[in-house]
C-alpha cells in the first residue's frame, strides 16, 4: 500500500512539473521579421528577356492590420503571403500582369485589391505595399501622382485614417528600405543542409 501512495505522489509531481510553463525562454517577438529569412541584398538583374519584380511590406510603427500576412498574387496564381517586414522576388516574362492580394484566412477584406502592371524586357520594378495612416511619400504631388499606384481610404475617414498603399518606388529608394527592413519570403529560403 506504502509503494502505490509513494508511486502515485512521484507521477503526480512529475506531471505537475510537464505542466508547468518554462521559463527560462522569453516569448517570441511577433513584430520582427523571422531572422532566419534571407535579407535583401541588392538587386538580381533578371534573365535576360524577363521582368523582375520585387513586391515588399516595410515595417511602420503603428501600422494597422501589422500582424495580417495578405496572400499575394500573379494573375491567378498565388505566390506567398506576405507579412510584415518581408518581401517576394517575382520574375515575370514581360507584357501586362495583373497583381493582386487578398486576405489569408481569417484576415481583414481591406486588404482585397489588385492592379496591372505593363512590365518591360530586362526591367526592374519595386512595389511598397502597406496599411498605415501615417507614411507619406516626399516630393511634389506630380512625383506623387507618377508613383502612387493605389490608395484605397479604409472605414470612415474620421473614425479611422487607415488606407491600403501601393506605391512603386525608384531603385534607390526602395533598395534603401529593402535592405534595412525585409527578409525574403518567396522565393522560400532553401533548407539549411541544401546550401552546403
Amino acid at each position: 500500500m506504502l509503494r502505490t501512495v509513494s508511486v502515485a505522489v512521484i507521477l503526480a509531481a512529475l506531471l505537475s512539473a510537464c505542466a508547468m510553463p518554462p521559463t527560462s525562454a522569453p516569448a517570441p517577438d511577433a513584430t520582427q521579421a523571422t531572422p532566419t529569412l534571407p535579407r535583401f541584398e541588392g538587386a538580381r538583374p533578371p534573365a535576360p528577356g524577363q521582368a523582375r519584380i520585387y513586391v515588399f511590406r516595410p515595417k511602420f510603427e503603428d501600422q494597422a492590420l501589422r500582424h495580417e500576412a495578405p496572400v499575394l498574387r500573379v494573375g491567378h496564381a498565388g505566390i506567398t503571403a506576405l507579412p510584415e517586414a518581408t518581401y517576394a522576388e517575382i520574375q515575370v516574362p514581360p507584357g501586362r500582369h495583373t497583381l493582386s492580394m487578398i486576405p489569408s484566412e481569417g484576415g481583414s477584406d481591406l486588404w482585397r485589391t489588385s492592379m496591372t502592371l505593363q512590365l518591360g524586357r530586362d526591367s526592374i520594378t519595386y512595389l511598397a505595399v502597406w496599411m498605415d495612416d501615417g507614411f507619406e511619400q516626399g516630393g511634389s504631388a506630380a512625383q506623387a501622382a507618377e508613383t502612387v499606384l493605389l490608395v484605397l481610404p479604409v472605414g470612415d475617414p474620421a473614425e479611422t485614417a487607415a488606407r491600403l498603399r501601393v506605391e512603386r518606388l525608384a531603385p534607390a529608394q526602395a533598395e534603401n528600405i529593402l535592405s534595412r527592413c525585409c527578409g525574403r519570403v518567396y522565393p522560400p529560403p532553401l533548407p539549411e543542409r541544401a546550401r552546403r
